[in-house]
């Protein structure tokens, strides 16, 4: 596999700030090993798109949003956000998800349909690894 590419081409979707554009295309430029330049540009590009994913979606999130999301979080999580409150936690990137996922704007469709098929299949891989981390001690396994 040939890793040739300036470091502008490997940041497709590019973050839509001229400013972490730039600042994205200047960290790969420090990168010598041209292997490891193309696993920092995939995680560049899984940020991008996850970016454009929250600030490309208005998530009108009303204070019943903010009770029914309440409702699934565990009960520890769940004090924490309470204490937090409605006005402070309405932005927060969680409660926006889920707004945007019952509103059948969906963050998983979106990363689909915006990375190459091969950064989407790696996405994946490494939500499942990443997940399954977390499970480890917590879920007992048969």
């Amino acid at each position: 596999m040939s890793y040739s590419y300036q470091p502008a081409d490997l940041l497709v979707p590019r973050h839509p700030d001229e400013g972490c554009h730039e600042a994205q295309v200047q960290l790969l430029m420090l990168e010598e090993n041209p292997l490891e330049r193309a696993h920092l540009a995939q995680f560049l590009r899984w940020g991008n798109a996850t970016y454009c994913y929250y600030h490309h979606h208005e998530a009108d999130v009303t204070e019943a949003d903010y009770l029914e999301w309440l409702e699934g979080l565990s009960s520890r999580t769940q004090a924490t956000m309470r204490a937090l409150g409605y006005e402070e936690m309405r932005d927060s990137l969680p409660l926006r998800r889920y707004v945007l996922e019952k509103n059948d704007i969906g963050m998983s469709d979106f990363l689909k349909i915006l990375l190459s098929p091969s950064d989407w299949q790696a996405y994946q891989a490494s939500s499942e690894v990443e997940v399954n981390s977390l499970l480890v001690g917590i879920v007992p396994f048969n």
